[in-house]
């Protein structure tokens, strides 16, 4: 992989700047109401499954606002750097995918339970029918 420095004018690395401080607000946003939920729930002495739950989507929001943040970096360096743009702009789209990958398979999960729960929800309610009707 080469380190070269790729040209961009003046008005385009503003741009790519202008977009990594988008990406650092947005991943600490994320960091951040992960861990205002987290606080609420203990705080308000939810149950176990509330804390677990809680914890999960804190771990979850952290690697994801972690890989935007360092995105972000990746593509403040590409913007304020002279040198490495390949590089950075390579480490930075790695994290942009890992971050896009987990919400996509994140979605996909919940899709799939929200189908399955509704399929359940058919069976169990016809049943349920068939059994009282005259």
């Amino acid at each position: 992989m080469s380190d070269r420095r790729i040209p961009f004018t003046a008005e385009d690395e503003d741009r790519i700047a202008s977009a990594s401080l988008w990406g650092i607000i947005a991943a600490l946003t994320g960091i951040v109401t992960a861990l205002v939920n987290a606080a609420v729930a203990f705080l308000y002495h939810a149950k176990l499954v509330n804390l677990v739950v809680q914890g999960v989507s804190l771990a979850i929001a952290a690697a994801l606002g972690m890989w935007l943040f360092q995105a972000a970096g990746a593509f403040r360096a590409v913007a304020r750097t002279d040198v490495a743009d390949k590089a950075y702009l390579l480490r930075g789209f790695d994290k942009l995918h890992n971050y896009f990958m987990t919400i996509g398979v994140i979605m996909i999960v919940f899709i799939a339970a929200a189908v399955a729960l509704f399929i359940l929800g058919l069976v169990f309610g016809a049943a349920r029918m068939a059994r009282f009707t005259p």
